[in-house]
């Protein structure tokens, strides 16, 4: 939680980590980043944000209905999906915060998508580590070994959820798994929302749902606006 503009309260924690080791909940976290925190001015978050939309209704309606969005690369299907109109995606835009978390992301890591000489990239900020035993000390991106104490710290959270996934027994475990199903709008309303229609997996992982989660360490699908877009699973599709 850096500090906003002069006429924002510096910010009493410095980081989200930290406040939420001294105790303080998501929900005031939240709420402390919407009034005060590392935000811009609010007038300019808000017309980001409808250009966003904009633009995601423009490309839905570019095309005669059930026409939109082609994808036009020979890995995928060129199937025409028109954006969902379902109430609960309209009532409670639940992609909007990880939308716009996603384009905050890769504007702050000009890193992990630079394409010139390597003498001109930019440093890393190494938000994340590697996923395997052997590379939790070492950062996703760049390989950078990042110490003791942030490996100290990744090994607390990752106990944490680890704690948090023993708790229950192997079949409510296994229930809860079942149970976050995406419904098939939400998926064609997420790669709306994010226009990742031609992203592979790993990216979608590293730029929408990682910083989505960051915070709580948690599912996606378990985010708190994301009720409605989740049920149990009647079809199983990976990775397709």
């Amino acid at each position: 939680m850096g500090a906003g503009a002069s006429a924002q309260q510096a910010a009493p924690f410095a980081s989200i980590e930290e406040a939420l080791a001294a105790g303080k909940t998501q929900e005031e976290i939240d709420t402390w980043q919407t009034t005060q925190g590392e935000t811009k001015n609010p007038e300019d978050t808000a017309a980001a944000e409808a250009e966003a939309e904009e633009k995601t209704a423009a490309k839905a309606t570019s095309e005669p209905e059930g026409t939109a969005n082609v994808t036009n690369s020979p890995s995928f299907y060129t199937h025409k999906l028109p954006l969902p109109t379902d109430k609960y995606l309209i009532d409670t835009k639940p992609f909007r915060r990880s939308a716009r978390g996603c384009r905050e992301f890769r504007r702050l890591n000009p890193f992990l998508h630079h394409t010139g000489p390597e003498s001109s990239r930019p440093p890393c900020k190494c938000n994340y580590i590697k996923s395997f035993a052997s590379g939790h000390r070492f950062c996703d991106a760049c390989n950078k070994d990042l110490g003791d104490a942030r490996y100290a710290q990744e090994m607390r959270l990752m106990d944490i959820v680890k704690q948090e996934d023993s708790g229950v027994s192997t079949n409510d475990h296994a229930r809860r798994l079942h149970g976050l199903g995406i419904r098939l709008s939400a998926l064609i309303a997420f790669a709306y929302a994010h226009d990742c229609w031609d992203w592979p997996t790993w990216m979608i992982v590293r730029d929408i749902v990682k910083p989505a989660t960051k915070v709580n360490r948690c599912r996606y699908g378990e985010l708190r606006e994301m009720k409605g877009c989740f049920g149990p699973a009647t079809v199983f599709m990976s990775h397709c």
